[in-house]
């Protein structure tokens, strides 16, 4: 975890296990976004832990995902 406004760690998740990740951020509820990669583990932790909080696809597969799906377009041009 790292705070968007001064960058720095915060911390850190022990496992990619959803049931571990859920526990670990609901010892954090006043989290109202989270940045994530498409991993459905997270999704699912992040809905099962809040509900409410909005979750952000992370710039590097926003953009990888863009430039994968660009390529395959232009495939067909």
């Amino acid at each position: 975890m790292v705070d968007i406004d001064t960058h720095k760690m915060i911390d850190l998740i022990p496992s990619r296990e959803w049931k571990d990740v859920q526990q670990w951020l609901e010892s954090y509820p006043n989290l109202t976004h989270i940045s994530r990669d498409g991993s459905i583990t997270y999704k699912k932790a992040i809905d099962m832990a809040n509900p409410k909080t909005i979750q952000i696809s992370d710039r590097f597969h926003l953009i990888k995902n863009l430039i994968d799906y660009c390529k395959e377009a232009l495939k067909y041009y």
